[in-house]
């Protein structure tokens, strides 16, 4: 599997450390910081950005999934860490049920009507149904300044986290397991795709923003094309093999689309962190 990347069209306005759902060709950029918190999202094409439906509550460093017509954002950074959730109709943010512990820097994946939250500093995880959030199985390892996990609510994939981790932990609906180290540790990784055959691509490691992308088989990581610019504290979504990163860092506008013979039929959800 090998995958490339090339240059998409411009948000409209630069932002970071914004959640994200959807695909490559549907795609939502929701809230973040410009450089206070936002309530301002924008919808992708597959070619440019137009402003979307307004959250409720902006904040930063928080994560989405689902699909531009049926998403979800949780948990971030408001005046501290919270606990809100909310979700889209592809117009309309509604509130939803709070998660039970506050969190930013946090991870997740799934859908709309399973979703899955995890770290944010600590090793909790919580389960969402479509209503309510629950408590999951606890992690390995406590993590913060996740960009996204990976995968769906029982079969899940978290990545690197704060301190530049490689290690990484699979879930399987109950409990947490280690899975195959990153060549290259990261904090902020932004992780996509399924379980099983995962991308991850820019962040933080050795201390700067990085190029590098893995691709994961369900065993072990190995080298993919690099992002044509180095980015960290973005977010982005795809499916079936195309993805999209957006902004990042420094308020970016800038988008890049991934392309390669990967083809699942599980969202990618990608996200960012806080440094808070």
């Amino acid at each position: 599997m090998s995958g490339t990347w090339a240059s998409g069209g411009n948000l409209g306005t630069g932002i970071t450390l914004q959640a994200s759902c959807g695909t490559a060709t549907a795609g939502v950029s929701i809230s973040g910081y410009r450089p206070t918190n936002t309530v301002a999202c924008e919808e992708y094409n597959g070619t440019s950005w137009s402003a979307g439906g307004n959250v409720n509550t902006g904040r930063r460093g928080f994560s989405g999934c689902g699909t531009l017509s049926a998403g979800l954002c949780f948990a971030g950074y408001v005046s501290a860490p919270s606990v809100i959730t909310e979700s889209y109709d592809g117009t309309t943010w509604t509130s939803e049920n709070n998660c039970s512990t506050a969190a930013s820097n946090n991870g997740g994946c799934g859908t709309q009507s399973a979703a899955l939250k995890m770290g944010g500093g600590t090793t909790a995880t919580e389960e969402f149904d479509g209503t309510s959030w629950s408590n999951g199985g606890a992690m390995g390892t406590s993590r913060g300044e996740l960009g996204q996990g990976s995968g769906t609510q029982t079969a899940g994939l978290v990545v690197g986290g704060s301190g530049e981790l490689s290690s990484t932990e699979e879930y399987n609906g109950t409990s947490w397991s280690a899975g195959g180290a990153l060549n290259v540790g990261k904090t902020w990784p932004i992780a996509s795709q399924g379980q099983s055959n995962a991308l991850e691509a820019g962040g933080v490691a050795s201390g700067d923003k990085s190029v590098v992308t893995e691709l994961y088989d369900g065993t072990s990581w190995s080298s993919d094309g690099n992002l044509n610019a180095s980015v960290t504290e973005g977010g982005g979504c795809g499916q079936d093999g195309s993805a999209i990163m957006m902004g990042g860092r420094g308020y970016v506008t800038a988008t890049e689309e991934y392309t390669t013979d990967i083809v699942d039929n599980t969202f990618f959800t990608f996200s960012s962190g806080c440094n808070q």
